[in-house]
């Protein structure tokens, strides 16, 4: 059976098919850019599943997605139209807790998703952190011709739409100010592996603008030193020095979780309040160490986002 035969019986309705593959292909291009080998797609009757290791994660069936998401997003997720809580019990898995529910992208407005994808994620980057045991053994379910077939498909441009190229400026050119938006333009690869486009170029930029140093901790380890984006990555667009932080590694984890920030009004240090008891708490309060050129100092309406996103409190 053809991979196309497959995945019109997940869903009948055209528009629908493609809003739920979309769907589907953002997550495992998620997990694959950060965990590979773990990383499971496996038919199962009508059921399209997606699993790290053994934990399923995302199921399509029908005109329903069955997803995973992070507890503390469940708020967020109550008053959604398109969001319904799944009730049934499961056995119990070596697993972080998850909520569970099923979203129908006919009666999202056009903005729910952000908010469901965004739980999602959340609790993709918990269990990638270790709690889902991975066993490779798991592998041999995996569908590789369905995976390579999903990005491909999510790589095809709208008609009349063409990629745009891949433009490096001239090192010496100005570069405009970063535009603060949250379109994602990012070009996924059929590959097991997602390349995010310029990422080295945009770290070889952090390094060059902070000095080779962690704009919060000051470490001048080039190996633990990372590119951190502030609002969260969406293509070459969000590739811009404006968006970004020179941190150390563990930094950056923290930073992405929404437990470390920056005031933009003060440009110092915040720190969550669930770390007032760890190493990290001689961050708060700190001045960002910031370049020396103003044109590359981080974006304040982008720091504030994030602190806003991240509930981060002076």
């Amino acid at each position: 059976m053809s991979v196309e035969t497959e995945l019109a019986r997940i869903g009948n309705d055209r528009i629908t098919r493609h809003a739920l593959v979309h769907i589907y292909t953002e997550s495992l291009r998620y997990l694959l850019d950060r965990a590979s080998r773990a990383v499971i797609v496996r038919f199962h009757g009508r059921h399209l599943r997606l699993m790290f290791a053994r934990l399923v994660v995302l199921t399509l069936e029908g005109a329903e997605c069955w997803i995973t998401t992070d507890p503390a997003c469940r708020s967020r997720l109550e008053t959604l139209r398109s969001w319904q809580w799944d009730r049934q019990s499961y056995p119990r898995y070596r697993r972080p807790p998850s909520l569970n529910g099923y979203y129908d992208p006919n009666w999202d407005n056009g903005t729910e998703w952000a908010v469901i994808g965004h739980a999602h994620q959340r609790y993709l980057d918990e269990v990638m952190a270790g709690h889902a045991n991975p066993d490779p053994r798991s592998l041999r379910h995996h569908r590789q011709d369905v995976a390579d077939h999903l990005l491909a498909h999510a790589m095809r441009a709208p008609a009349g739409e063409r990629p745009l190229p891949d433009m490096k400026p001239e090192p010496d050119s100005p570069e405009p100010a970063f535009a603060f938006n949250e379109v994602d333009t990012r070009i996924p690869v059929p590959a097991t592996i997602v390349r995010r486009t310029g990422q080295p170029r945009f770290r070889e930029t952090l390094i060059r603008v902070y000095t080779g140093r962690c704009a919060f901790s000051g470490c001048a380890v080039p190996q633990a030193l990372e590119a951190a984006h502030i609002v969260p990555y969406r293509g070459r667009e969000t590739d811009h020095v404006q968006n970004g932080l020179l941190l150390r590694r563990d930094l950056h984890a923290l930073f992405d979780h929404g437990l470390i920030g920056v005031d933009e009004r003060t440009m110092k240090i915040l720190v969550d309040a669930s770390l007032a008891h760890t190493e990290y708490a001689v961050f708060a309060g700190q001045p960002v160490l910031l370049p020396k050129r103003s044109a590359d100092e981080p974006s304040k309406e982008a720091l504030k986002a994030h602190r806003q996103r991240s509930s981060l409190n002076e």
